[in-house]
C-alpha cells in the first residue's frame, strides 16, 4: 500500500467521524429548538391587582402585628406547666 493510499483512507475516516460528529450537533440543536426563538424561558414578572392587593394586606397585618405588640397584646402565651418544665 503506498502512502497516498494510506493518506486517502485517513482522510476518508477522519471525514466519515466528523460527518457522525456533525449529524449529533445538528441533533443536539434541533432538539433544543436552536435558532427558533428566544433561548431562554424566563419572563418578566409582571404583577396583577391581586399581586398588589396581597402585598398590601401582608404589610397591613405587619404593622398591626408591630402595634399590638408594642401596646403588649402581642404576648406569647405559654402554659405554666410548660415553664416549670422548661426550668
Amino acid at each position: 500500500m503506498t502512502g497516498y493510499q494510506q493518506a486517502k483512507r485517513e482522510v476518508e475516516r477522519l471525514v466519515a467521524k466528523f460527518e457522525s460528529l456533525s449529524e449529533d450537533i445538528i441533533d443536539a440543536m434541533d432538539l433544543r429548538a436552536f435558532g427558533i426563538g428566544p433561548r431562554t424561558w424566563l419572563e418578566q414578572l409582571r404583577y396583577r391587582r391581586r399581586d398588589y392587593v396581597l402585598i398590601a394586606l401582608a404589610v397591613l397585618l405587619l404593622i398591626f402585628s408591630v402595634i399590638f405588640s408594642l401596646f403588649g397584646y402581642g404576648q406569647l402565651w405559654v402554659p405554666d406547666w410548660a415553664l416549670a418544665w422548661a426550668d
